[in-house]
């Protein structure tokens, strides 16, 4: 299921984000009173770097444990496209570990957070077919059946709405499920 092509993609899409320029946030006016950091720093790529075995399969760190802690690293660090390939990896060496969930879950949401909502739908779509007694899998299928619906792929919106209908009790129609925002 994450085959080459899947790989490709990813590879593409963190080959973009290499070359995109960081916007730069406002700068604060010196008047306005700044509180104090209570947070710990984000950590950086090289702080992330110890996570890095755990993507080669040949290296004994390549445990799903491993791989969970280099994408919450990631993710941390707002390194969104390196988390991805992370629980990628992760999905596609250990689908039957019992936190394999999370990270079909998580997946879905980083997809979504960046805003590529076809593949936050394939991710949410997967997890509700996969886990389907999670309390979480309907909540992710109708996010998925709108993300569809609001790219016009209302085909398959309709299919996932079916599935609604039939595992989770939903009686809605689809516009009212998911709807369009008025022009």
């Amino acid at each position: 299921m994450y085959g080459t092509r899947m790989r490709m993609s990813v590879m593409l899409f963190l080959a973009g984000c290499a070359s995109a320029s960081p916007s730069e946030a406002p700068k604060p006016e010196a008047s306005t009173p700044q509180p104090e950091a209570a947070q710990e720093p984000k950590p950086t790529a090289a702080d992330c770097k110890e996570h890095e075995g755990a993507l080669d399969k040949a290296s004994p760190q390549h445990t799903a444990e491993n791989l969970l802690a280099a994408a919450a690293c990631y993710r941390k660090g707002s390194a969104v496209a390196r988390e991805i390939v992370v629980l990628h990896a992760l999905i596609a060496s250990f689908p039957d570990h019992p936190r394999a969930k999370e990270a079909v879950r998580d997946a879905g949401q980083a997809y979504e957070g960046i805003g590529h909502t076809a593949d936050a739908a394939r991710m949410f779509e997967e997890y509700a077919r996969r886990y389907a007694a999670e309390p979480d899998a309907a909540d992710l299928l109708k996010r998925a059946t709108c993300f569809r619906h609001g790219f016009g792929d209302d085909r398959t919106a309709e299919q996932n709405l079916q599935e609604l209908r039939r595992r989770h009790r939903v009686t809605a129609t689809l516009d009212e499920l998911c709807p369009k925002p008025a022009p």
